[in-house]
C-alpha cells in the first residue's frame, strides 16, 4: 500500500483518514526502501519473508535450526530495514528519483540506516539472553558493512528528535512494535563484535543469523529466489546417466562416494577413475558447490554436466561462477538458442542460489579471512556439500586456508569432499588428525588400478635442445610439450616453427576470447587423426580432458609432473616398450620462481631413484608420500609456508579485510587485466564506451573483457609497460599495455602477447 503524507507548517504531522497517511499540505510521500521499482520498506520486507519460507524448506533437514532460531531470524528480517524511515534516507531516495526532498532538516550528518534499525528494535522486550540480543543487534546493525564511525548517542538523538513524530505511522506500516523508550544501549552493542575466540557456539549461531539475512536481503533486492531447484536431486540425474546413457556399472570410487554421503570424504584417485560422477553421486539431495583450480576446467565440466547426452542436470539449476563466467554462459545460451542469458540469470549464480554451482575457491571459500560480510558465504555452507578437486594444485598458503575452511564447513553444518590425484602427506595428516573437524567423520581411501600408462625417461638436457627430436615424432604422433613458464613455451614454439608447420601454442597470455578458441582447438585436435605438436604451460595440468601420444616436459614437483602425465595415455594402456614421457632436468625454467627449488630437486632425486622406466599408479602415490613426508619436509620453504599460513589463519583478527582484499589474495594479487594498445578494435571500444548509456557500457565492458589478458602488475609497471591514459574512470580495472599482440584467427596460431620494439619481456612473461 502506498503511504501518502500532507505537509503544513506545523511541526507534528496529522493522519489523513482518506489516505492512511498524514495531512500536512498536499504533498504525497511514499516511504521508500529502494529507488528500483520504487519499492516501499514494507514491500521489500515482505519479499524477504517470502524468501525466508523457501530458505526454511531448503534447510528442512537441519535439526539444529529449530523453531527458536527461525523465530529469531524472522524478527531480524522484520526489523532489518526499519531504519530506512530515517528522514535523511528518504530525502536521498526522493532526490535519486528526481523528486523534491520531503523533509527540511537542521543537520545532514549521515548515519547508516542499519544503525538506526537497531535503535528501533524492542530488544528489551524479547525473551532472549543478553548474548542473543547482542547477536540479533549485530546481525541487523552490520547487514551493511560500512566504514562509518558508530556514535550511539547520535543515533539515539536522531530517532528521538526526528523520528518521534512518525513512530505511530512506522508501527502501523510495518505492523511491528517499537521500544517503549529509545535508548543508546542496543546500539552500543555494535562496538564489540561477536568473535570466534570468545564463545564459538554463539559465534556460529550469529554467523547463521547474519549470513542468512545477507542472503535473503541480496536475493530479494535482486528479485530472485534465495534457493533455486530445491527439489532437484543431483545424484538422481547421475544415476539416470549410468542407467540410460553410459550403461556401465559404477567404478569403485563412485560406489564408495555414494555410500559415504553422510560423511566427509578424502579420496585420492588416479586420473580416469570417474571423479566427477563420484562427487555428483555423493551430493545426494543436497546443494553442491564443486570447485576446481582453473576456469577452463570448470567451463568444460559445466558443458558436460548440462549436456543432454551426459549428466543432463537442468541448466536453469546449474551455475558457473568465476571471473569470466558470464561470457561463457552467454555463449552457451546463444548456441542452444534458449532464452538470452542476462544479468538477472547471472545474479542467481552470484547470489549462490543454484542447486549446483561450479566455481573457483576465491568465490566461495575465502571465509577463513573473516572479511567484512564473510557470514554470507559461510552460512551458505550450512546443509550444503563442497567438493575441492585437486587440492595439491594450490600453493601451501592457499592449502592452509582451504583446510581451515574445511573446519568451518564442518562446524556450520556442511559437508566436504577432497578429491585429488595426489595428496601431500602433510595435508592428509592435518585433515585426518584435526580435532576441529568433529561434527562428522572423515573417511579416507585411495583408488588406483594396475593399468600401465606411462614409461618415464629423465634426460639431463634442456627441452630446447630436443627440438628436432620432438618435431620428428610430431610427424607421426600427437605430441604435447609442457614448459614451466610462458617465456620458455614461446621460445620452444618459435624454435619448432622453424622445422614444422604442425605446431600450436597455448598459454595464459592470450586474449580471453583467443584462449577459449585455443582451448577448444586443442580438445578438437586430440579427437582427430592428424599428428602434430602443442606447446603449452602448466595451464593444461588439471584442466582440459586431452589425451596425447607422447609428452615432453620440463621437470617440476612430482604432483605437478603426475598431473602432466595424465594428459598422455589418459585412458589407454601402454603396450609399447619405448617411453611415452620424457622429462628434462637441465636449464629448467621457473625453478625457484614458479616452483620451489628444494621440492623440485627432491623430485628429480626420487624419479632418478627408480629402478625402471615403468611408472605404475601405485608407485606415483608412493613417490608423492615420500616427497611430502612431513618429517623430510621439516625446515624446507614448503613446510615453513604451510605452517606459517596455518598459524596466520588460527590467529587472524576478524573484520579487518574487505571481501575484495580476501579475493585478491587468492587470485594472486599481482595480476591485472591489460589491453594491447596497438589494437584498433580495443581503442574503438574504449571510445564507444564513453558515449554509451548504462546498458551500453555494460555491453562494451564485456567486449573489452574478451580482449583482456592477465599479466603481473608489478613487473609490468616496473618496466613502464602499462598505463591508464585515455581510459574512463569506470574502466579503472583495465590497463593499456605497450606491447604488440600476435594471433591469427584463421590458422589459430600466434605468440599471444609479444614485445613492441624488440624489448626484452622475458622476466615479465
Amino acid at each position: 500500500m502506498e503511504i501518502s503524507y500532507f505537509f503544513t507548517n506545523n511541526k507534528t504531522p496529522r493522519r489523513h483518514a482518506a489516505f492512511g497517511g498524514f495531512s500536512k499540505g498536499g504533498i504525497e510521500l511514499k516511504w521508500y526502501a529502494k529507488s528500483e521499482n520504487e519499492e516501499s520498506i514494507r514491500e521489500h520486507t515482505d519479499k524477504l519473508l517470502e524468501n525466508l519460507v523457501i530458505l526454511k524448506e531448503h534447510l528442512r533437514e537441519e535439526q539444529k535450526l529449530d523453531k527458536a532460531f527461525w523465530d529469531l531470524l524472522t524478527r531480524i528480517v522484520e526489523y532489518h530495514d526499519i531504519g530506512k524511515f530515517d528522514l535523511r534516507f528518504q530525502n536521498k531516495i526522493h532526490e535519486h528519483l528526481g523528486k523534491s526532498r520531503p523533509f527540511s532538516l537542521k543537520r545532514e550528518t549521515f548515519v547508516p540506516h542499519n544503525y538506526i534499525s537497531v535503535a528501533l528494535m524492542p530488544l528489551a522486550e524479547w525473551d532472549l539472553s543478553e548474548e542473543l540480543k547482542k547477536a540479533a543487534a549485530q546481525a541487523v546493525g552490520y547487514h551493511h558493512e560500512r566504514d562509518v564511525e558508530l556514535d550511539p548517542s547520535l543515533v539515539k538523538d536522531i530517532v528521538k528528535q526526528e523520528l518521534s513524530p512518525y513512530l505511530e505511522e512506522i508501527q502501523s506500516q510495518m505492523k511491528l512494535s517499537l521500544p517503549d523508550k529509545i535508548k543508546a544501549k542496543p546500539v552500543t552493542w555494535l562496538r564489540r563484535r561477536v568473535k570466534p575466540t570468545a564463545d564459538e557456539s554463539l559465534f556460529y549461531y550469529y554467523v547463521l543469523l547474519k549470513g542468512f539475512l545477507h542472503r535473503l536481503d541480496h536475493a530479494s533486492s535482486a528479485g530472485i529466489l534465495v534457493e533455486e531447484g530445491i527439489q532437484e536431486e543431483i545424484s538422481e540425474y547421475t544415476n539416470q546417466f549410468f542407467k540410460e546413457r553410459l550403461k556401465k556399472p559404477k567404478r569403485p570410487l563412485q560406489v564408495f562416494s555414494e555410500e559415504q554421503r553422510e560423511a566427509h570424504v578424502l579420496a585420492v584417485a588416479q586420473t580416469g577413475m570417474g571423479k566427477t560422477e563420484a562427487a555428483l553421486l555423493w551430493a545426494g539431495n543436497r546443494k553442491l558447490f564443486f570447485t576446481l583450480p582453473l576456469r577452463v576446467s570448470l567451463n568444460a565440466m559445466y558443458s558436460r554436466i548440462i549436456n543432454d547426452q551426459n549428466i543432463a542436470f537442468p541448466s536453469e539449476h546449474t551455475g558457473l561462477l568465476h571471473s569470466t563466467s558470464m561470457e561463457i554462459m552467454e555463449k552457451h545460451y546463444k548456441e542452444k538458442q534458449e532464452t538470452e542469458y542476462s544479468e538477472p540469470l547471472h545474479e542467481q549464480t552470484r547470489q549462490l542460489s543454484k542447486r549446483l554451482t561450479l566455481t573457483t575457491i576465491d568465490q566461495i571459500l575465502k571465509f577463513p579471512f573473516y572479511y567484512l560480510g564473510f557470514e554470507k558465504e559461510l552460512a551458505t555452507m550450512c546443509g550444503a556439500k563442497v567438493v575441492i578437486d585437486e587440492l595439491q594444485a594450490y600453493d601451501p598458503k592457499i592449502a592452509a586456508m582451504l583446510i581451515r575452511s574445511l573446519e568451518m564447513i564442518d562446524r556450520i553444518g556442511g559437508s566436504f569432499m577432497i578429491m585429488t590425484a595426489t595428496l601431500p602427506g602433510i595435508y592428509k595428516n592435518y585433515i585426518l588428525n584435526n580435532e576441529r573437524i568433529s561434527k562428522k567423520s572423515v573417511t579416507y581411501k585411495v583408488f588406483y588400478d594396475n593399468t600401465l600408462r606411462h614409461r618415464v625417461r629423465l634426460l639431463s638436457s634442456s627441452i630446447l635442445d630436443e627440438r628436432d627430436t620432438i618435431a620428428e615424432k610430431a610427424e607421426r604422433k600427437k605430441v604435447l610439450v609442457i614448459c614451466n613458464t610462458v617465456d620458455r613455451a614461446k621460445e620452444m614454439y618459435f624454435s619448432l616453427e622453424q622445422v614444422t608447420s604442425q605446431v600450436y601454442l597455448l598459454h595464459s597470455q592470450f586474449k580471453a576470447k583467443d584462449r577459449q578458441t585455443l582451448e577448444q582447438h586443442i580438445q578438437d585436435f586430440v579427437q582427430q587423426d592428424e599428428p602434430g605438436v602443442w606447446v603449452t604451460t602448466q595451464l593444461v595440468e588439471a584442466s582440459l580432458d586431452i589425451d596425447f601420444d607422447e609428452l615432453h616436459s620440463e621437470i617440476s614437483p612430482l604432483d605437478s609432473q603426475f598431473q602432466r602425465y595424465g594428459r598422455c595415455y589418459r585412458k589407454r594402456e601402454l603396450t609399447e616398450q619405448e617411453p611415452n614421457i620424457f622429462v628434462y632436468t637441465e636449464d629448467v625454467s621457473g625453478k625457484g620462481t614458479v616452483y620451489m627449488e628444494d621440492i623440485t630437486d627432491r623430485s628429480i632425486d626420487l624419479l632418478q631413484g627408480r629402478q625402471k622406466e615403468e611408472l605404475e599408479e601405485k608407485t606415483k602415490m608412493e613417490l608423492i608420500e615420500d616427497l611430502y613426508d612431513e618429517r623430510k619436509l621439516e625446515g624446507t620453504a614448503f613446510w615453513r609456508e604451510f605452517q606459517e599460513a596455518v598459524s596466520y589463519f588460527d590467529s587472524i583478527e576478524p573484520y579487518q579485510l574487505t571481501g575484495k582484499e580476501a579475493q585478491n589474495y587468492l587470485r594472486n594479487i599481482q595480476n591485472i587485466k591489460v589491453l594491447p594498445e596497438d589494437d584498433e578494435d580495443i581503442l574503438d571500444l574504449i571510445e564507444k564506451y564513453k558515449n554509451e548509456d548504462e546498458q551500453g557500457k555494460r555491453r562494451v565492458r564485456k567486449q573489452l573483457e574478451r580482449h583482456s589478458i592477465s599479466v603481473n602488475k608489478y613487473r609490468a609497471t616496473n618496466q613502464n609497460l602499462v598505463h591508464q591514459a585515455g581510459l574512463p574512470t569506470r574502466l579503472g580495472d583495465f590497463y593499456l599495455i605497450e606491447c604488440e599482440y600476435d594471433f591469427d584467427q584463421e590458422t589459430k596460431k600466434g605468440f599471444g602477447l609479444t614485445l613492441n620494439k624488440n624489448e626484452n619481456l622475458a622476466s615479465f612473461l
